[in-house]
């Protein structure tokens, strides 16, 4: 059972947990509504007036076709036609009132409507005629705007009221017709009819309003979890990435130091040997086998992290990369760098998710492309960085799935700093990637 409360905060406001129920509302939701229900109620409004004004003025020009064999109707219809057209030209300059005043103003156009209809019709008819019931139609005018049950019920009423005022009123023969008494009851049947239709209307209008506010910020609220942890994932990806990257520094110095001085000793060991004249078949192919681990290891060092990036930078890095990779496949290649030095402006991580593209870009190129020939393109402008990696080879499809965990993980990477990795077909064959990366140090920001 409601409460007088609840059932108050309906009739006067059309809110309260009678219409509300279930939804989670805010009050910055039925403010809004109300501004879309006001903007909404002044353009069907206008609509409807020149709709009513065109139907007005057409029919105008006809009337003598189709009434003239009715004479007394004509001066009450032309007369009625100017009172109408005067009336709907006064309620479209009621929509321009401010915005405290659109109620008013729109309840006393809608009566001013019905009493000239009401009037004219009037005078053409009594009540038992078939013009009486051209006034019912417009007792539903205030459908075009929201209005709380009690307003809308006050509304609907004075519509009803100046329709029998001013169609009974100036002819005492209306009312002293025997079936007066009926067409008002009919009259006061449509007019509660309405207001009900309004009621139920209202009702749907105002929840279905609402419901699309909680959808929307069930959405946002969603969206920000999903940004959130999508935020979360890659700082623990930067942060993978960033471990990986110094274990691999760490991993390369180890073997550097270890393997390297053990390789070493044992090729001078195997060397003294043979300068002794102790050497044999098997010192030759051990000294191989040491020269061929020597350079294993370099290979293995020089993947894990490349002494030149640390050392020279990326423009060497890349240059050496390009180079050795060109001529483990024997391709053809061209290399576009910026001026020397130019690249001494970007920051560790930045120079090494830039070669790592590179890197894993060749790499791909060398083991799945067929190409003959690859062009690598290094630009720093106006605080970003470019990289673009391009081959003629069979091409893949766009998106960065088809290119495997190494370029999705750098591309992962270069979001974390807010660029972006491409990868496209190229229009006359092969494959384009492209790295995108801002760098604020280029322009001197912190």
């Amino acid at each position: 059972m409601p409460s007088f409360a609840a059932l108050g905060a309906w009739l006067w406001r059309g809110e309260g947990p009678l219409v509300l129920g279930d939804l989670s509302v805010q009050p910055a939701d039925l403010h809004a509504f109300h501004i879309d229900g006001r903007d909404a109620t002044a353009r069907k409004l206008r609509l409807v007036i020149y709709l009513l004004l065109g139907f007005n003025l057409g029919f105008w020009l006809t009337d003598d076709w189709l009434l003239g064999h009715l004479p007394y109707v004509q001066p009450a219809l032309t007369e009625g036609r100017v009172a109408a057209t005067a009336c709907g030209l006064l309620a479209l300059a009621l929509t321009l009132v401010p915005d405290r005043l659109r109620p008013l103003a729109g309840w006393f156009g809608a009566a001013a409507t019905c009493g000239v209809i009401a009037w004219t019709v009037g005078r053409i008819g009594g009540p038992d005629s078939v013009w009486f019931f051209y006034t019912f139609p417009f007792l539903f005018l205030g459908l075009a705007a929201w209005l709380p049950p009690a307003h809308r019920l006050l509304g609907t009423a004075l519509l009803c009221a100046t329709t029998a005022a001013l169609f009974f009123g100036p002819h005492p023969a209306h009312r002293a017709d025997p079936v007066a008494g009926s067409a008002l009851a009919n009259l006061v049947c449509i007019a509660l009819l309405a207001a009900a239709i309004g009621v139920y209307l209202d009702y749907f209008r105002l929840r279905v309003f609402l419901m699309g506010r909680e959808r929307e910020h069930l959405v946002a609220d969603l969206g920000a979890q999903v940004a959130a942890q999508t935020r979360h994932i890659q700082r623990l990806l930067d942060h993978v990435e960033t471990a990986r990257e110094a274990e691999r520094g760490e991993l390369a110095a180890e073997l550097h130091d270890e393997m390297g001085q053990l390789l070493t000793a044992m090729r001078c060991v195997v060397k003294s040997h043979q300068l002794r004249g102790a050497g044999g078949p098997d010192l030759d192919q051990l000294a191989q086998l040491l020269q061929q681990s020597t350079r294993a290891l370099r290979d293995v060092l020089e993947r894990l992290r490349p002494r030149v990036l640390d050392d020279l930078g990326l423009g060497p890095a890349t240059e050496w990369m390009v180079h050795r990779v060109a001529g483990l496949g024997g391709l053809d290649f061209a290399l576009d760098l910026p001026a020397h030095g130019a690249l001494d402006t970007l920051t560790a991580r930045e120079a090494t998710v830039a070669f790592r593209v590179v890197q894993e870009s060749l790499t791909n190129v060398l083991r799945h492309a067929q190409a003959t020939r690859v062009d690598v393109q290094v630009e720093l402008d106006a605080g970003q960085l470019t990289v673009r990696v391009e081959d003629d080879g069979i091409g893949i499809e766009p998106g960065l799935d088809s290119q495997g965990f190494g370029l999705l993980s750098m591309a992962e990477r270069a979001h974390t700093l807010g660029g972006q990795v491409v990868v496209a077909p190229r229009p006359r064959g092969g494959t384009r990637v492209s790295l995108t990366l801002p760098t604020p140090a280029a322009l001197g920001l912190s």
